[in-house]
């Protein structure tokens, strides 16, 4: 195996938030904005916990149906197929729920997936987390996310045995920036954050179609 690439989901892999496009058409646009100011004030992880709630009794198959006509990200699909033609191993690392990135990494066919568990009963959410914590807890500038994007990568290359400097990682928001620092190649995708764009080696102004000969010859580096 030559090496892992490794992609957040959410305008990453997928043109728009998952949970931008869900409070849309579940009608909690307002609640979320009202958690999304709360921020600054708690750990990231506190917020999924809050995010998690809006979704109480709601049937995980009516969650299901939006998710699924989630636009991916032009050129995606071409980028899996290169990476699986150089031997590269493929993941989704995402906080979006496991039972909606499972959807996502069977129909571009990758490899891993690592997020966020959303409890599920009788066929709807019960608005709870059993997401098992993990982060670096001596770090005073952790952001203490519910998926450290840094212990999920390093999980992934200690199960198959892949060394960091042979990993590259995809990612648009400040939840990516540790994974991005930590990879041999990182590139943001249309960044949320003017952050991440200090950790990057290439940005993806638009699509993958767009940056493919760039994108093509960092992937040549590994």
């Amino acid at each position: 195996m030559r090496g892992l690439a490794v992609f957040d989901m959410d305008g990453t892999l997928l043109a728009k938030r998952t949970i931008d496009v869900l409070s849309d058409e579940l009608s909690f646009k307002q609640k979320l904005q009202q958690i999304d100011q709360m921020s600054k004030d708690k750990y990231a992880y506190q917020i999924s916990i809050e995010v998690a709630r809006l979704f109480e009794g709601i049937s995980a198959s009516k969650v299901i149906d939006i998710f699924d006509q989630i636009e991916v990200r032009r050129g995606a699909l071409r980028l899996i197929n290169f990476f699986k033609k150089e031997k590269f191993l493929t993941a989704i690392i995402s906080d979006s729920y496991t039972f909606l990135i499972k959807r996502l990494a069977k129909k571009l066919q990758i490899d891993e997936f690592l997020g966020n568990v959303a409890e599920i009963n009788a066929g709807r959410l019960t608005g709870k987390l059993i997401t098992q914590l993990y982060w670096r807890k001596s770090d005073p500038r952790c952001k203490r996310h519910s998926v450290c994007k840094l212990h999920a990568l390093e999980s992934i290359i200690n199960k198959y045995n892949i060394p960091m400097d042979k990993t590259i990682a995809f990612g648009d928001s400040s939840g990516d920036i540790c994974m991005l620092k930590h990879a041999k190649v990182a590139i943001g995708v249309t960044p949320r954050n003017v952050t991440l764009t200090e950790y990057v080696d290439l940005i993806v102004e638009k699509d993958f179609e767009e940056s493919w000969n760039s994108i093509i010859r960092l992937i040549s580096k590994i």
